[in-house]
């Protein structure tokens, strides 16, 4: 039987990381200027991400924050975002890669 259904397709999927996660991988959140141009819950993610101790932490799933841990950031983008950040700068390591940097897959 024929309906007169219209069917929707879905909304192009967003990115899965925020501005905030972004920064944090590429090594971002130790200084006052790595949170310049960020909005008010974007500096409190990327400041929740780069804090020592709180690696299982996470703002919640807010518009616009990835709502990913630390950890969870690492395990599933540390790896894409460890070569972006030693194509850059080939001696050095992002602040992350001390603290959890075992965590990459």
């Amino acid at each position: 039987m024929p309906t007169n259904r219209v069917w929707k397709g879905r909304k192009p999927a967003q990115s899965e990381l925020s501005e905030g996660a972004r920064r944090f991988l590429l090594g971002f959140g130790a200084d006052a200027e790595d949170y310049e141009g960020l909005a008010l819950f974007q500096w409190n993610e990327l400041a929740i991400l780069s804090m020592p101790g709180r690696e299982d932490e996470t703002q919640g799933k807010l518009t616009g924050c990835c709502g990913l841990t630390a950890r969870e950031l690492v395990r599933r983008y540390g790896r894409e975002y460890l070569a972006i950040f030693e194509s850059k700068q080939p001696a050095e390591k992002p602040d992350w890669y001390d603290r959890i940097g075992h965590e990459v897959r």
